[in-house]
């Protein structure tokens, strides 16, 4: 469950690497080939906090792990596609 009083941070970090991820996707509009490296870069960089974010609430189980995996891993492959770089 999501508590903002205690997790504001992480969620703050989440959300700040999420707009850099959006801001450096929109900057580089005319390279897609950039465009799909964001993206990729972007999945990386939410699996490595959601794993550190359970990590260090004490609730990480490797289930944990492979559904941020297969969020990463859809959502890349969506934009991917829509890019035309699948």
């Amino acid at each position: 469950m999501i508590n903002l009083k205690e997790d504001y941070k992480d969620y703050l970090a989440l959300l700040s690497i999420l707009t850099f991820g959006l801001l450096a996707f929109v900057w580089f509009g005319y390279d897609r080939t950039f465009q799909s490296v964001v993206i990729i870069i972007l999945a990386a960089a939410y699996v490595f906090w959601g794993a550190a974010h359970h990590l260090l609430k004490g609730d990480f189980h490797f289930r944990v792990l492979l559904e941020y995996l297969a969020v990463a891993f859809f959502g890349t492959g969506l934009v991917l596609i829509l890019l035309g770089r699948a």
